[in-house]
């Protein structure tokens, strides 16, 4: 046994990796391939079982069940064909085969057994048709079943007693409606005698009529008294049909029933109403006829004849379109013609007719047709009642609420315009609401407001008159005469009148008796003309001009005192309007002095603070400049003489090893001073202290460079400037604020430069811009640890700087991951004196100047672009050439 199981894990074979000289590429795509046929195979056999279990009516269940065994075992081959590429297991390779051929075989036996049976069971379609013809017998019976309900429903919502009987009278159907009818329910009326259910009245002769009737098959219908199970007498109309059998044969009887208590009951008020309508056709006090379809009278009352003034017999021989108002007989006939078409049946109108005497009554007239079983007009009936009184009433009644609703929109224009005036001391407003208001309510053609003024001559002797016409409310067709015209000649005697205050009033200008007026109005296209002149307190005079220019157009009384109203009012207002115009101007020039004086105050403010700015940063800039001149001097004799001093001390060095080298053995003083110096460290680490000091020499000299770069003190003038260097030397001057802290770890500086050209500016200027617009970002960074937005040790602290070429411009962009700037701050950012940081920390004027520098000395652009917790971004554009 343990031969075997040696035999089987034998690994004395070279792995199957060999064979595809373990290139990578070879070996994955078998390991991917098998692996993935693997899986494949391995989840086939659970969608078989799933679907097995799910589906147990299913036969022969196990042949999925085999067919999944058979993929288990195919899968596993490809598992031991990934195994053996590193583990050379061919006995347990081929013992896999071995049992996977052996599933296989088994399978495929049994398969062959199984496929007559298989082929044996019914296909879908066969299953198909027979469910097809199962549910076709299943709903012709349903359709049966259904239909005899049906018809069992129809008896039992007529709304008729259906009953029948045998020959001798024995009940065999009962329906609802006999239930409710007579009081017997079906239960207990059926296989009763029907005369013991319905005692009733019948005659011996409508007995003999029916039984006749019923032997030749003809049904017989009647009316008698019947008793209903309580009682209670009732008439019913009966009919009854004859049952005949398969042979012809009559065999029963079937009956319809139902009550004509309620038709007796009518025929008897249809009989007592027609004595009432006589009555209350001769006696009505209304007038009533009858008319024909031919529109002539068929009967009259005497009140009728009264309100028209004829005779019975006279008004027989006549039409109603005969006496009716003629400007009425149309709408009337339209009525009657609607009723003649079917369309309507009755029709109520006020019409007027023309009496015996020539008078003219108002009646409301009532007419309805009365028609036959075919629909045809058998006559008419007509209701006429007198309401003359009450229609001149009416007249009267709304030529008064005309006059008052006339006052009323009078006193509503006066109150808008007084409304107006409290409201607005605006002339242009009030003018132009009065001539729009008085157009409107007076329905007319035109209405100006016109000033006359006094134009001084050249010579300043004589004085010329001008019209001046500011607002208008016309009619769209009419050209619109807003302007200024001279005063012509033939234009004086109407101006005379007007200089009076005198009211022109030409309700028609063909009738005017004064000819020169009559052709200046003319002239001007007026055919009727209303003036109403005033003056103001302030001597201007004003005219508010209405007119026609088609037709005449008399003016009433009450509009001409309208009118004059609005001028009073309008002098009123057009005063108030002066006044506050002369202290609106007096307001002005004093608002204008005071901001004057605040903008004055402000600039002297402003330059009072650049001049200190800059005397500071020149102060600033020579101390720089001096400094690094005084410093770069000792420094440069340092840094020349170290490549000297590394010389010698290397000479020297070269020396002391050739001394050891050729004296290894050296006098006892001479080996304790070097075992006191450690003359081994000494040999290496001084040209490391050499290098160190040449190190620092170059910082300390590079430095300098900057602090003169920065500075720029001999560039006072506009030249060709490298942006990239002034950035640089900006960031070195602040690179000691880049360094961590205790507050915060060091700030990560990001530089993405574009291609630029040199640009001309002031490079010192330029360079305080970046100083400034550095050092806030730098502040704002380090106040994101201190108001605890987010802590640094999530978010690494970064500025970024990018350059680009814009147009004709070179565009920097700084951009820091700080707290950022809220919209309120960022749109005072440039102002003067603005700061947001803490006292003594700020002055205010950093961003402020560089605004100056960029914009008003450079002719640039500069942006703050920041959302508040997304940091901050400034964008500075400057021109490449000025």
């Amino acid at each position: 046994m343990a031969a075997f199981w040696q035999t089987l894990f034998s690994s004395n074979f070279i792995p199957h990796g060999h064979c595809y000289l373990w290139k990578p590429g070879l070996v994955w795509l078998h390991i991917i391939s098998d692996s993935l046929i693997a899986v494949a195979y391995y989840s086939i056999p659970l969608m078989l079982v799933y679907f097995v279990r799910q589906r147990r009516d299913l036969p022969f269940d196990w042949i999925f069940l085999l067919f999944g065994t058979f993929i288990i075992a195919c899968g596993t081959t490809h598992v031991i064909e990934v195994w053996t590429l590193w583990h050379p297991h061919y006995w347990i390779s081929g013992l896999v085969k071995a049992l996977t051929a052996a599933v296989s075989l088994y399978t495929a036996v049994m398969l062959v057994a199984l496929i007559p049976k298989a082929l044996a069971l019914p296909s879908p379609a066969q299953l198909e048709i027979t469910n097809r013809k199962l549910e076709m017998e299943i709903w012709e019976r349903l359709k049966a079943e259904e239909k005899i309900r049906f018809q069992a429903r129809l008896l039992d919502v007529v709304e008729q007693a259906v009953i029948a009987t045998d020959l001798k009278g024995i009940v065999s159907y009962w329906n609802q409606f006999a239930e409710k009818l007579y009081g017997w329910s079906a239960a207990e009326a059926l296989g009763r005698d029907i005369v013991e259910l319905i005692p009733s009245e019948l005659s011996q002769t409508q007995a003999a009529e029916l039984m006749s009737q019923l032997s030749t098959g003809e049904s017989w219908s009647g009316e008698f008294m019947v008793r209903h199970r309580n009682g209670r007498s009732f008439p019913v109309l009966v009919t009854d049909s004859p049952i005949h059998d398969e042979r012809g044969i009559l065999c029963g009887v079937v009956g319809l029933s139902f009550d004509i208590s309620d038709r007796k009951l009518a025929e008897e008020r249809l009989r007592q109403s027609e004595e009432r309508f006589r009555s209350y056709f001769e006696l009505s006090f209304i007038g009533v006829a009858i008319t024909s379809p031919e529109k002539g009278w068929i009967e009259v009352n005497d009140t009728f004849c009264e309100l028209l003034g004829y005779s019975r017999n006279e008004l027989i021989g006549t039409t109603w379109a005969q006496l009716t108002h003629p400007e009425d007989l149309e709408v009337d006939l339209n009525h009657y013609n609607r009723v003649l078409k079917g369309e309507i049946d009755a029709y109520s109108l006020e019409k007027r007719y023309i009496r015996s005497d020539g008078d003219i009554i108002y009646t409301n007239i009532l007419v309805r047709c009365l028609r036959r079983s075919d629909r045809s007009i058998d006559y008419f009936v007509a209701l006429l009642e007198d309401i003359t009184d009450r229609v001149r009433a009416n007249d009267a009644l709304r030529q008064s609420e005309a006059r008052y609703k006339e006052l009323a929109q009078q006193e509503e224009l006066i109150n808008r315009l007084a409304s107006q005036i409290r409201n607005s001391l605006d002339l242009d407003t009030i003018l132009e609401t009065a001539v729009q208001e008085i157009g409107k309510l007076l329905q007319i053609d035109r209405c100006l407001f016109i000033w006359l003024r006094f134009v001084p001559s050249v010579n300043g002797e004589n004085e010329s008159i001008m019209w001046e016409i500011v607002k208008e409310a016309k009619h769209p067709d009419l050209e619109s005469r807003i302007g200024v015209y001279p005063l012509q000649e033939q234009f004086s005697p109407l101006v005379e009148k007007l200089l009076n205050l005198e009211i022109i009033r030409a309700d028609d200008v063909e009738t005017l008796t004064d000819p020169i007026l009559q052709q200046v109005l003319r002239f001007l296209g007026h055919t009727s003309m209303l003036d109403l002149p005033f003056k103001t307190q302030f001597g201007q005079i004003g005219i508010v001009n209405c007119s026609h220019t088609k037709g005449f157009r008399p003016w009433r009384d009450s509009e001409v005192e309208l009118l004059q109203a609005v001028t009073d009012q309008l002098a009123i207002a057009i005063n108030q309007a002066e006044l506050y115009a002369q202290s609106q101007k007096a307001t002005k020039i004093a608002q204008a002095q005071a901001e004057q004086i605040a903008q004055a105050l402000q600039k002297l403010q402003q330059t009072q603070a650049q001049l200190i700015q800059s005397e500071k940063m020149s102060g600033l800039g020579q101390l720089v400049a001096g400094i690094a001149h005084e410093i770069n001097n000792p420094v440069s004799f340092i840094h020349g003489n170290i490549n000297h001093a590394t010389g010698y001390i290397q000479d020297l060095l070269s020396l002391v090893k050739l001394y050891q080298q050729y004296y290894p053995k050296p006098v006892k003083e001479i080996e304790d001073k070097i075992e006191e110096i450690d003359l081994d460290f000494l040999l290496t680490d001084l040209p490391k202290l050499l290098s160190s000091m040449k190190v620092g020499t170059d910082r300390i000299r590079q430095i300098v460079l900057s602090l003169r770069n920065f500075s720029r003190l001999d560039e006072a003038e506009m030249k060709p400037v490298d942006i990239h260097e002034g950035i640089d030397n900006t960031l070195l001057i602040l690179q000691h604020r880049f360094k961590e802290n205790a507050a915060r770890p060091s700030i990560k500086l990001d530089k993405n430069y574009g291609k630029l050209p040199l640009v001309e500016c002031y490079p010192g200027q330029i360079n305080q811009v970046f100083m400034n617009i550095l050092s806030n970002a730098i502040d704002a960074i380090e106040h994101l640890k201190f108001a605890g937005v987010e802590t640094l040790k999530e978010s690494i602290p970064t500025i970024c700087i990018r350059t680009e070429v814009a147009n004709d411009s070179v565009q920097i962009s700084i951009i820091d991951n700080g707290p950022g700037i809220t919209e309120e701050i960022r749109h005072k950012l440039f102002d003067p004196f603005f700061t947001t940081k803490p006292v003594g920390k700020g002055t205010g004027l950093g961003l402020s100047i560089t605004y100056q520098i960029v914009v008003e000395k450079h002719a640039g652009k500069i942006e703050c672009i920041s959302v508040p917790g997304k940091g901050a971004e400034f964008v500075v554009q400057i021109p490449i050439r000025r």
